[in-house]
């Protein structure tokens, strides 16, 4: 089973995936670029979580 926060990294690049990709319209420029920063974001945020997590685990299991 996925975690809650493995689920919501995902929606959230997801939702950012239509952004990025469309941003050569008249006023989205900036859009684009922040969408691309968000998505590129939350890899990092996600591994960091999945390592902090494992680690206490086996901390807390001794």
């Amino acid at each position: 089973m996925e975690s809650p926060q493995t689920l919501r990294s995902t929606l959230q690049r997801l939702a950012m995936f239509p952004i990025a990709f469309n941003s050569n319209g008249p006023g989205r420029e900036i859009m684009g670029s922040m969408a691309a920063i968000i998505i590129g974001g939350l890899v990092p945020n996600r591994t960091e979580f999945a390592v902090a997590v494992r680690s206490v685990a086996e901390v807390w299991t001794i």
